[in-house]
């Protein structure tokens, strides 16, 4: 043998270590015959013993002290090249397209992004965002879609699936001099008859309060409309109407407006859509969106 096999030095770096075959087998998963065969063959290629035999075991002779040293820096580097391997997987690369609903894009969507692009830095991120049913057409353009409860709206197709993130309900937005911010419950009914600022069609808060609308008998006139929630919150600042909002705002967005809840509530929630089969991409931000979401 004129090459020395790499395997050979592994294996006598952990039998000097342990001084002892039996336990350096077990270690290695070889059998003790197997480890004396290898240590033969390391023995003959080096053309002297490497050890001698003690009552506690072995002893390296000083040649096998030098060969265990050089098995030794061999096995650190290759945990070494191991660790980069790891890193290196987890080190996702590629282009992320996510749409999101106007709700999902200023309540959700910068906590998530945020978070997946400190962990993977790799990656490219591109969003969109535009109503649920725009984002549920334009489906086949992105990996995932953040998007607003609006049965109507989405007929998910067996390979697409919905996981709900957020359950909460929408409310009345309605300007802080209003005779109606005064109080802490509206009826439906008390609205049929104000000046309604609704969303563009496609909105998944304009469909699920239209339905609650519907299922109290109630038909209301669409006085106004405006395509987002920035506009529709600017609208009822105004002194427009009455707008309506998901309770997911922050301080910033109710200066000049209040939300005041409805009787009977209107469920709204907040869901992720993605294929049923997807890649290492997709399923980082799943893993963000459950660490983010439903542990927190």
């Amino acid at each position: 043998m004129q090459k020395i096999d790499p395997s050979l030095l592994l294996v006598w770096a952990r039998v000097a270590q342990l001084r002892n075959l039996q336990a350096a087998g077990k270690s290695l998963f070889l059998s003790q015959p197997a480890i004396s065969h290898q240590l033969k063959r390391l023995q003959d290629w080096l053309g002297e013993p490497l050890y001698h035999r003690t009552a506690r075991g072995i002893e390296p002779t000083e040649i096998g002290r030098i060969l265990q040293r050089a098995g030794e820096n061999m096995e650190a580097v290759l945990q070494e090249a191991q660790a980069v391997r790891d890193k290196t997987k987890d080190l996702l690369r590629g282009t992320l397209r996510l749409s999101a609903s106007h709700t999902n894009a200023e309540y959700l969507l910068p906590l998530l992004v945020g978070e997946y692009c400190r962990k993977y830095p790799a990656v490219n991120v591109r969003t969109a965002t535009m109503n649920s049913q725009q984002a549920w057409l334009h489906r086949d353009e992105v990996d995932l879609i953040l998007i607003e409860s609006a049965e109507d709206l989405v007929r998910e197709p067996v390979e697409w699936t919905r996981t709900t993130l957020i359950e909460t309900e929408i409310s009345a937005l309605v300007p802080v001099s209003h005779p109606l911010a005064a109080l802490t419950a509206i009826p439906l009914e008390d609205l049929a008859s104000e000046k309604l600022i609704w969303r563009e069609e496609g909105s998944g808060i304009r469909e699920d309060v239209i339905h609650a609308f519907r299922q109290a008998g109630i038909y209301p006139y669409i006085h106004y409309e405006f395509s987002g929630l920035a506009a529709v919150r600017s609208a009822v600042r105004n002194g427009i109407g009455i707008g309506f909002s998901s309770t997911l705002l922050s301080p910033e967005q109710l200066v000049g407006v209040c939300l005041i809840p409805v009787v009977p509530s209107i469920p709204h929630t907040l869901s992720v859509l993605h294929r049923t089969h997807y890649g290492h991409l997709v399923a980082s931000f799943l893993e963000v969106i459950r660490l983010s979401v439903f542990e927190h």
